[in-house]
């Protein structure tokens, strides 16, 4: 299990950084020399085992000659990596310039001044933007965030074991009792339990979706899916490795795991279908949609270098390839219509039109601002502390 990078540990980090940069503070690329007075080291922090990532900071790199790009490591976990994030920040820390953002963490960082606005110094091209992806890195209406990608969750199958696509989540525990005995390759059917916070209460609201906005429905349903024979309760990491390695029928994630499931790695590559997890009457799905983006920290020392990397990252081309190589959802409009991107991720089609149904995690009004409260309600559920019936009357109060 992953261990969360704590506030200390993260300064520590960014020194181990700096030295490394103090090192190398004269470049040489294509013969062009760069003197110490005229580079400078910009920091970027982001989640582990970002994909496409390097090789954007290696073409950055070679295309501005007096600027090097150094990553800080920091936890995969949304709700550690945030921890981590205010922890910085709050301290008017400047080590870092560079944060890789979730969506729903930008009204609170522009509410307390984290961030720097980006509208007088990037001149984003929205109407190339999915509308969505432009709102939601926008507070007190103005941009704070670069928006990289979109993401929401889908539903992960073995597209070499199940013939019959699932429609609803009926469909799903159905088949994994159905299939399941007669596989004794497979372990496990599907999971939906995941120990990330944030993650919990987007898939209760995801349910919420799927059981027409019934509480009593929707927990109902996790509590069985997590409680059946055919869930494994262990944390998504663990779980993640068991339907790579080929021990599973069903995973319930994020469209953002999907590369690690075509790699050298994977057992089980070219074997995985993607469909849209189950939604309520007249809908296509449940997911909500979430997004990726940069910020740049108001206190960093370099902000002339960090607004070139954001300008950088505007290129259709490097957008495009993170989609096609790495299966990153597109903030782009033109991409939903690329025929590279869309040969590789054929899920993707039709999603443009889908996107203005979707709620989305940076404002989930059915729980405005009571987040927290219902993390440990879900906490107390699935620790068994509390039953369904509390649980629900708990949530209810909190509607």
């Amino acid at each position: 299990m992953e261990k969360p990078v704590k506030g200390k540990q993260f300064i520590l980090l960014l020194i181990l950084v700096f030295c490394v940069a103090g090192l190398c503070s004269c470049n040489n690329r294509g013969g062009s020399v760069v003197s110490a007075d005229e580079h400078t080291t910009i920091a970027v922090a982001k989640p582990k085992n970002l994909p496409g990532l390097a090789q954007i900071i290696s073409n950055f790199e070679q295309a501005h000659p007096d600027i090097s790009v150094k990553t800080v490591d920091v936890s995969s976990k949304s709700d550690d990596r945030h921890n981590v994030y205010v922890s910085a920040l709050s301290g008017k820390d400047s080590a870092v310039d560079l944060y890789w953002m979730d969506d729903t963490w930008v009204e609170e960082f522009a509410k307390y001044g984290y961030l720097l606005p980006l509208d007088g110094y990037i001149a984003l091209e929205k109407e190339k933007y999915v509308p969505q992806a432009v709102d939601k890195f926008t507070a007190q209406q103005q941009l704070y965030c670069m928006p990289v990608a979109l993401d929401m969750s889908f539903l992960y199958y073995r597209k070499d074991l199940i013939d019959e696509i699932p429609v609803t989540w009926e469909d799903i525990c159905r088949l994994t009792k159905e299939m399941l005995p007669g596989l004794p390759e497979i372990d496990y059917g599907v999971d939906v339990c995941d120990e990330v916070e944030d993650e919990m209460v987007f898939r209760l609201i995801e349910f919420l979706n799927a059981k027409d906005n019934s509480t009593e429905q929707a927990v109902t349903l996790y509590k069985n899916l997590i409680d059946t024979n055919y869930v494994r309760r262990e944390s998504e990491g663990k779980f993640f490795n068991t339907f790579k390695s080929g021990g599973s029928l069903f995973m319930y994630d994020n469209n953002s795991v999907l590369d690690d499931l075509r790699d050298d790695f994977s057992n089980v590559r070219g074997k995985v279908g993607v469909t849209l997890i189950p939604g309520g009457t007249g809908k296509k799905t449940g997911a909500l949609l979430g997004g990726y983006g940069f910020g740049i920290n108001r206190n960093s020392k370099h902000v002339p270098q960090a607004v070139q990397f954001l300008e950088y990252l505007q290129s259709e081309e490097i957008l495009r390839s993170l989609s096609r190589d790495y299966s990153y959802m597109p903030a782009l409009v033109s991409l939903y219509q690329d025929e590279m991107v869309l040969d590789q991720n054929p899920h993707f089609r039709g999603l443009l039109t889908l996107f203005p149904e979707l709620e989305e995690r940076n404002h989930i009004p059915v729980f405005d601002g009571r987040t927290n409260e219902v993390k440990k309600v879900l906490k107390n559920l699935l620790l068994e502390s509390i039953t369904v019936e509390e649980a629900v009357t708990r949530l209810e109060n909190l509607r």
